[in-house]
């Protein structure tokens, strides 16, 4: 598969546009981007790939937006249909963008898709306060990119399953604080079967769990990563990373148990 290189947008020129745009409304934005814009300053990679042809770039404007107006751009979104929203937008920015994981890795190319390709999507996800409105750091490249933290979402959690079965199964089956948890830990982040073994673990225990899956959560991600320094889970095949981390949730699940229990 040819991999496609994409526009980059330094921090300085992104910044400059959104600080322009972060209070107004999404329709607003829609109307001043309604084809990608080019000529900002943008950058390619000099080798690695294609560049993104401009039809193919308006494709994806175009397609984005289609799911957006599925969920009801540009009314609020609940809770819910964000994390839905959200779901949909990674598996369709990892199946059709067509790049590598090292050009994913490159904050510019983020923040050009943000700022200057669907940063009405950004500010409608994100509307932040009646002030201040959305947040740079959705914009900027980084963990909390809008869209770039879809697109590794998607790249870590996809299985290779069976002709027939969802491949996105384990994305949709994680809340967003849980999704959060497991993507954020830089520590844990960096291996994509330690992230799929402690998810598929964790839903697992979630199961009998008297906790939240919330609570379990975070309390799984404290305990692996206190336990990271002394255990080197990249030596493991697959079964034992996965029984291990099994061991690993449920004393996690008896430990919160056992906290309930205690009278105070």
């Amino acid at each position: 598969m040819i991999n496609i290189l994409y526009p980059r947008l330094s921090s300085h020129d992104a910044l400059a546009y959104i600080e322009k745009i972060k209070t107004s409304s999404p329709e607003s934005i829609a109307i001043d981007t309604a084809v990608p814009r080019l000529g900002v300053g943008e950058t390619y990679a000099e080798i690695g790939g294609t560049r993104i042809p401009s039809s193919d770039l308006e494709s994806l404007q175009s397609n984005l937006r289609n799911i957006a107006n599925q969920f009801g751009f540009p009314k609020s979104l609940s809770r819910d249909a964000a994390h839905q929203f959200d779901q949909a937008i990674g598996i369709h920015l990892f199946e059709n963008m067509r790049i590598s994981a090292h050009e994913a890795s490159q904050p510019a190319v983020w923040q050009y898709l943000c700022a200057m390709v669907l940063p009405d999507l950004v500010r409608w996800r994100f509307p932040g306060d009646e002030i201040d409105g959305s947040s740079i750091e959705r914009f900027i490249g980084g963990r909390r990119n809008a869209f770039g933290r879809l697109w590794w979402r998607a790249f870590v959690l996809k299985t290779d399953s069976l002709v027939g079965n969802d491949p996105y199964e384990l994305l949709k089956s994680l809340g967003e604080d849980e999704s959060v948890q497991l993507m954020e830990r830089p520590a844990v982040f960096g291996d994509r079967r330690l992230v799929k073994a402690v998810a598929n673990a964790f839903l697992l225990e979630s199961k009998r769990s008297r906790s939240t899956r919330q609570k379990l959560m975070r309390e799984i991600q404290k305990r692996l990563v206190r336990r990271m320094p002394l255990v080197f889970f990249g030596a493991m095949n697959d079964e034992m990373l996965a029984n291990e981390m099994k061991q690993l949730a449920k004393l996690t699940s008896e430990s919160l148990a056992d906290a309930q229990n205690v009278v105070v």
